[in-house]
């Protein structure tokens, strides 16, 4: 949750300085309700894919692409109105993809009489990292231009996919012994 919320809190902000920068008039209401709606599709498809694949590996493929995300956001400035929405409609598409995937894992890997419990602290902590990546951004914000506020976000997917490498390597034993 590193740079999910963030992601949704700066969408209306990065769309104003695209739209000042190159003279556009990207609505700013409709594209970020469709960056954030656009998450729905990661979790639907996420959770159709991860029926193959596992839910680990979904959850690593997505938050690679939105660490990539957080990496290259800056040079998406610099492209057309097209690009820059389609970009961001992607990023909001990966950005939510995870979350499911690991709130699965965790009610799979939780003993059956705590999965409750065990969701309510990892969602708990995944807010608390939140309103740490917000006061971060917020607090770069006006010492960056806005090409750049998101680039920092990058080191919450960089601490995750480090963590989950025993999840991956968990899974794919577990994949290996059914089949």
């Amino acid at each position: 949750m590193w740079e999910l919320y963030t992601l949704w809190t700066f969408v209306p902000i990065l769309l104003i300085y695209f739209n000042n920068e190159h003279a556009t008039e990207l609505n700013i209401f409709i594209w970020t309700f469709a960056v954030i709606a656009a998450g729905g599709i990661g979790c639907i498809v996420g959770g159709l894919v991860s029926n193959k694949v596992g839910s680990a590996n979904v959850a690593f493929t997505n938050l690679l692409l939105s660490g990539v995300c957080c990496l290259i956001s800056p040079l998406i400035f610099s492209t057309t109105a097209f690009i820059f929405v389609t970009f961001l409609i992607f990023w909001g598409i990966v950005v939510a993809g995870d979350s499911p995937q690991f709130s699965t894992i965790i009610a799979l890997s939780a003993p059956k009489e705590l999965v409750g419990s065990a969701l309510t602290i990892v969602n708990s902590i995944g807010f608390a990292i939140t309103i740490v990546s917000l006061w971060v951004i917020y607090q770069i914000y006006g010492i960056v231009i806005a090409p750049y506020y998101l680039i920092f976000l990058s080191l919450g997917p960089l601490f995750g996919l480090v963590s989950m490498r025993i999840l991956l390597t968990v899974e794919k034993s577990s994949q290996a012994s059914i089949n």
